[in-house]
């Protein structure tokens, strides 16, 4: 990963963002890796980006102690958060590596199931990071990526500064080189990957928590001095946006769908006999 095209925070600093994030993603999550991946009892998996280990230690605890999660981050940081929430589980089956993700073949072992969420579209070439991953999966072991329409965020009725806030969001990314609707394109992504047995679906969930639904404004406060770095909006500007999204989390008139978040999953082919 590119750390310049990563725009927020890591480690001790994102712990909230990102449980507010697996608290509105997660249950999708779960249920597709469980319907479609056939998650269970002594696999190996891994966790590419795995941040602050949400998804890492769940899959800990479905792999069972027979089976064994390993979770990478290019960020050290939120390596030694994972490790702290692992061992106040007591779980034992999980390892966290300081890795980047151009260095996942380092780890020396075929996975069951190579999983990444909302990490394609930090990378200025996914496309190569699905074929990476799928080098490190076992014939036959799906590789599973999930990645957002950025532009697909619902508020209801319109909000103009929840609007200006997600097209602010998606012009840095393309500043950054890098695609913040890349859900668009996951299946076109997989399908020239080569993975066999394509298989597609999306997860859309309304946010009513007030906390959860303060992850628009916890979010847009940490791309602010990117955003003010490359002149895409001015301090006035982030000070209005960021007070009205603060309020607007309070505010139940509005009802706030998170983004459209797309779930792809293939398989590596098995390699035909005698080839």
């Amino acid at each position: 990963m590119n750390d310049k095209s990563y725009v927020l925070n890591v480690g001790r600093h994102d712990v909230e963002r990102l449980g507010k994030s697996d608290r509105i993603y997660g249950p999708g999550s779960r249920d597709f890796l469980q319907r479609y991946a056939h998650i269970k009892e002594g696999m190996t998996i891994l966790d590419v980006g795995c941040g602050t280990g949400n998804m890492s230690l769940w899959m800990a605890e479905k792999v069972g102690p027979k089976g064994q999660v390993i979770g990478i981050d290019a960020s050290a940081e939120q390596i030694e958060v994972s490790k702290a929430r692992a061992k106040s589980m007591g779980l034992e089956n999980i390892r966290f590596v300081h890795l980047d993700f151009s260095q996942i073949r380092s780890l020396d072992t075929l996975f069951d199931i190579a999983y990444c969420r909302f990490i394609l579209i930090h990378l200025t070439q996914p496309l190569e990071a699905i074929k990476l991953m799928t080098s490190v999966t076992r014939p036959g072991g799906a590789v599973v990526c999930e990645e957002p329409i950025t532009n697909l965020h619902e508020c209801s009725p319109e909000h103009a500064a929840f609007d200006h806030a997600n097209k602010l969001t998606i012009s840095l990314g393309r500043t950054k080189g890098v695609d913040y609707n890349l859900g668009t394109r996951l299946p076109e992504l997989f399908a020239v990957a080569q993975l066999d047995d394509l298989q597609f679906d999306h997860y859309q969930p309304y946010i009513h928590d007030e906390n959860d639904r303060g992850i628009f404004f916890d979010s847009f406060t940490q791309i602010a001095e990117n955003l003010l770095e490359h002149e895409l909006a001015t301090p006035e500007q982030i000070h209005t946006v960021g007070e009205q999204l603060l309020r607007l989390k309070d505010d139940h008139t509005y009802s706030i769908k998170g983004f459209r978040n797309i779930q792809a999953i293939g398989r590596r082919p098995v390699a035909q006999e005698g080839v």
